[in-house]
């Protein structure tokens, strides 16, 4: 049995009333699942049929008639379809509330504390986007994986807000929200409106695991084979994003890492011409992505 699945059946059951939650909802979806475009117009983009009708009712809710979702084939390698949903005025899935939506997808910190509901939101949608259950030796723990530092820090306030504590972390290049031990996940969890989840999760009993050194240096290597497949699909997006816009140097940077996913930093900084150090090459591919995250929300 996978708790966490009976969590996000849970959690995407759960229908609000109330307008500003729903349009919290949609801007989490926004911001963790979508794009916001200069213009003013955004779209969402998710792979699951499940979460698709999820955020389809409270497009619903908020328009006041049913949405115009796409259904189409995605590309390979990201599942087997994709459900799109464009939020463009004039015409929008959501008239009249765009604005508000793409300001709260932009600056997520600046409405979680303004209200608990709002606050309960952003997790709820948070978590049925992005979270899952820790890996061994962690069973009670909850994370959420964000797309970017902002997000984070918008949901570390939010679980503040609630009085659940939280730990915010950075995990093969990317921020991670924990919620730590089983009875906090519970009581977050009851929060957010699913306590049969909750009830569920204050059963799970952690156990330790005690490694042996053959499966410790199996595990580091894949990690970081997992980890060097995640930051080659984030360079590609990146690369994808900014286009002619990216810096000669910072490109040939990624280019560098996407051409030899499996060798090391180090290597592949020493390997340059000039040679440089591999915090320096890191530092290089960080700013490649920071570059891409604030185009994608500006």
């Amino acid at each position: 049995m996978n708790p966490f699945k009976d969590v996000l059946d849970e959690l995407t059951r759960f229908r609000t009333r109330d307008t500003c939650c729903a349009g919290v909802h949609v801007a989490t979806v926004v911001r963790f699942a979508g794009s916001c475009a200069r213009s003013g117009s955004a779209t969402i983009e998710v792979d699951d049929p499940t979460i698709a009708a999820w955020i389809y009712a409270d497009l619903h809710f908020l328009s006041g008639r049913p949405p115009l979702f796409r259904r189409a084939e995605a590309h390979a390698g990201r599942g087997a379809v994709r459900y799109h949903a464009d939020l463009s005025p004039p015409g929008s899935v959501v008239p009249g509330t765009d604005p508000v939506v793409l300001a709260r997808a932009r600056r997520p910190r600046d409405w979680v504390q303004d209200r608990t509901c709002c606050a309960r939101a952003f997790w709820r949608a948070a978590l049925i986007l992005r979270g899952r259950r820790r890996r061994a030796g962690h069973q009670g723990d909850l994370e959420v994986s964000c797309p970017d530092h902002d997000a984070a820090e918008a949901l570390h306030a939010a679980a503040t807000g609630m009085k659940v504590a939280t730990t915010r972390r950075v995990e093969r290049g990317r921020p991670v929200v924990i919620v730590r031990s089983a009875a906090k996940a519970a009581r977050l969890l009851d929060e957010l409106g699913a306590p049969d989840s909750a009830g569920r999760w204050r059963a799970i009993v952690p156990r330790t695991v005690r490694p042996s050194t053959t499966s410790i240096a199996r595990y580091n290597v894949e990690r970081a084979r997992s980890a060097s497949r995640e930051l080659c699909a984030r360079l590609r997006e990146a690369l994808d994003v900014l286009g002619r816009d990216a810096p000669e140097e910072l490109r040939l940077a990624a280019e560098r890492r996407l051409a030899h996913p499996d060798l090391s930093m180090g290597r592949l900084a020493a390997e340059c011409d000039p040679p440089r150090s591999r915090n320096t090459f890191t530092r290089q591919l960080r700013r490649l992505l920071e570059l891409a995250d604030r185009q994608r929300f500006q």
